[in-house]
């Protein structure tokens, strides 16, 4: 093995231990097995909520909001704790409109 195959070997062998540390300390797995997510309405259209997210590295706050005059962005906490949003059409859920974040 030529110098210059040794050298792209050992980088590679190098990344690779970097990688396989940073795992190993919790580097990498610690902010999912950490992470805690609040939704305030509970998935409720006809109610303005906050969802928030905390890991250990990062904070994220979303508040429901209209998307249209008739539709809604409604914030939840998904199965692996991440906040998540979806578009609801309030007319198809029994309301007239969206307003200040919720149907009515």
């Amino acid at each position: 093995m030529d110098t210059k195959n040794k050298v792209i070997v050992g980088l590679v062998i190098l990344i690779i231990s970097a990688v396989f540390m940073n795992v190993i300390n919790g580097k990498v797995t610690e902010v999912v097995k950490n992470r805690e997510c609040t939704d305030d309405d509970g998935n409720d259209y006809f109610t303005k909520g906050d969802t928030q997210s905390r890991g250990n590295v990062e904070t994220k706050l979303r508040v429901d909001s209209c998307h249209t005059s008739t539709e809604i962005i409604e914030y939840y906490c998904d199965s692996e704790n991440l906040v998540k949003s979806e578009i609801k059409d309030c007319t198809n859920l029994g309301a007239a409109k969206c307003e200040l974040g919720k149907c009515i």
